[in-house]
């Protein structure tokens, strides 16, 4: 009976052991997969035709090891349907990367709009203080893009610029790129992708859209900035617009937005770039639909 006991004791000593050694592996590597459908136009020819629109899929590891915080909220956001429509674009001065997320086109033509606008997320990077979220800027990695204070023209010296972002992707699509290589400690770098099988046509295809033909939209506000109101759906009290860049006359705008102090600068006129069809101004490039899976 003592011996039957004494290995009783001894096999849920193993059990515990082996379930403790799971659960710590479990936290030290939670991975969350998502599968973006993704709409995109083929530039390439095939039988003498152009092979037009295709939709293929592309498979993101979020790490919620590295940014628990943001990458629930992304889980969150994804469930709720935001991504779904989000264009792929470039930002004017912001080479080497696209980015996806804070505007959307309904139906299969039209102007792009802006998507709900999120509250800020606490900053999960390295000079925010949060360990193990020094992940680097580089080609098939996936950051949140940071919300901008204005500071003395540095931004990086304040706490007021600790924040993540809101709930816009920034995809770099070159490794070793300088510019990069700056945000490297100071930007939540929270998900990665294969660049091999389906994963690297559907980015070479995104690019391939960027590089093809691009419709440039100028992104404004304006009105009175309000300080209270941070994370208000219409950002701080202002009223969003978008047009044309050959449409924006910026000394004809009255109560054009134009950040100073400690307002942020994300709400200042930006120009960016939407890849489209020549012929019919259609966007080339977004997600369909976004699932966790």
């Amino acid at each position: 009976m003592k011996r039957f006991k004494k290995i009783l004791v001894n096999v849920l000593a193993t059990l515990l052991l082996v379930v403790g050694c799971f659960g710590l592996s479990a936290c030290k590597e939670d991975i969350v997969k998502v599968k973006l459908n993704v709409s995109v136009y083929n530039y390439a020819e095939e039988d003498g035709a152009v092979i037009g629109q295709q939709n293929l899929t592309l498979t993101v590891d979020l790490y919620r090891h590295v940014a628990k915080n943001t990458v629930n909220k992304m889980i969150g956001y994804i469930n709720d349907g935001y991504y779904n429509n989000a264009v792929f674009y470039e930002l004017e001065s912001y080479p080497n990367q696209i980015m996806l997320g804070d505007l959307v086109v309904k139906g299969t033509a039209g102007a792009p709009e802006l998507n709900e606008i999120k509250p800020q997320i606490s900053g999960e990077f390295e000079k925010g203080g949060v360990s193990g979220s020094n992940l680097v800027a580089k080609k098939g990695s996936i950051g949140l893009w940071r919300t901008w204070t204005a500071y003395d023209n540095s931004y990086n010296e304040s706490n007021q610029t600790m924040h993540s972002g809101r709930a816009t992707w920034f995809l770099p699509t070159n490794t070793a790129s300088s510019t990069l290589s700056g945000y490297n400690g100071w930007f939540c770098i929270f998900a990665q992708f294969s660049l091999t099988g389906d994963n690297a046509k559907a980015f070479e295809l995104i690019q391939k859209a960027l590089e093809e033909n691009t419709t440039e939209y100028v992104v404004y506000y304006t009105g009175e900035y309000k300080e209270n109101a941070p994370d208000e759906n219409d950002g701080h009290g202002l009223e969003y617009h978008i047009v044309e860049a050959d449409n924006f006359k910026e000394d004809e705008i009255e109560g054009l937005f134009e950040a100073k102090d400690a307002q942020q600068v994300c709400y200042n006129h930006h120009k960016v770039s939407v890849p489209t069809l020549a012929s019919t101004g259609a966007v080339t490039a977004k997600i369909t639909s976004a699932k966790v899976v």
